[in-house]
């Protein structure tokens, strides 16, 4: 079983416009979504930190968890509008160093990277 790492924004507010709790529920939509496709998800919205927790520790812990030899991940999906997220770029850059399979959401569309 492959694990995927959802890609979270440091600047939750500002991705897409939309406020945190939408984000929360936009992750844990997708999230169900690709376990019914029999996948382990890494959801970083839920990566074990309190929520209040500063953005450096909440990027530390997905990095380290992107990154584990432990318990590798073989897929990142870049959800729509990572771009404009200073932390998305760095698991982006983090990922494909690593060797790890992109998948970007596109229009509604996956978009595997390689």
């Amino acid at each position: 079983v492959s694990a995927f790492l959802l890609n979270r924004s440091s600047d939750l507010e500002m991705i897409s416009g939309h406020d945190k709790e939408e984000r929360r529920a936009a992750f844990k939509e997708k999230q169900l979504f690709y376990e019914e496709l029999g996948y382990e998800v890494f959801n970083p919205m839920e990566n074990g930190l309190p929520q209040d927790s500063t953005t450096h520790k909440h990027m530390r812990r997905d990095l380290s968890t992107l990154t584990s030899e432990e318990n590798p991940i073989d897929y990142i999906c870049m959800m729509r509008g990572w771009l404009h997220s200073a932390g998305c770029k760095i698991e982006f850059d983090a990922a494909t160093a690593c060797g790890i399979t992109v998948i970007f959401e596109e229009a509604g569309e996956l978009i595997k990277f390689e």
